[in-house]
């Protein structure tokens, strides 16, 4: 039997977005000052949290069905799934406006 090492590929530019591959490269073109390079690092973070919200989104949007099914059956609906999709963009807004 061999004995198998698992294998994590790192380096895949062809998958990066136009914020990691700034991110990576631009110490070569642009002479940034540290706060400017702080910046970089802060549209990185908010890039990858949009991400995250975006995924967790995806999960629970196949449940807001059923609540639709629930009212459509009964005429009403305790919407147990509702306001976890909600509560989603609520938190974003506020930290938008914050």
């Amino acid at each position: 039997m061999t004995n198998r090492t698992p294998f994590v590929c790192v380096f895949t530019p062809d998958r990066w977005g136009q914020v990691d591959k700034f991110k990576q490269f631009f110490a070569t073109t642009y002479d940034l000052k540290p706060d400017a390079r702080k910046a970089v690092a802060g549209v990185d973070n908010h890039s990858q949290k949009a991400l995250t919200l975006r995924r967790v989104a995806e999960k629970l949007a196949p449940n807001l069905c059923l609540d639709n099914e629930e009212l459509a059956q009964k005429g009403f609906t305790a919407a147990l799934n509702s306001p976890r999709y909600t509560h989603l963009g609520l938190r974003e807004f506020m930290a938008q406006s914050a």
